[in-house]
């Protein structure tokens, strides 16, 4: 009965150790996603334009 009980303890916390590493690999994804896109908005020309049009409209 013991030893059952750790095996299924073994393979809970097992378990539970490879779900958290997939999560962590799809935040990472995520993170990789974000600055990917992040990246291509600040170098796009709709970005510059944004930027020059406030320089030129809005007083400092």
């Amino acid at each position: 009965m013991i030893k059952k009980t750790v095996v299924l303890l073994g393979l809970l916390l097992f378990d539970l150790g490879t779900k958290a590493q997939e999560q962590a690999t799809d935040r990472v994804q995520q993170f990789r996603d974000l600055m990917e896109e992040s990246v291509n908005y600040y170098t796009s020309d709709e970005y510059r334009v944004s930027i020059a049009t406030r320089d030129e409209f809005l007083i400092r």
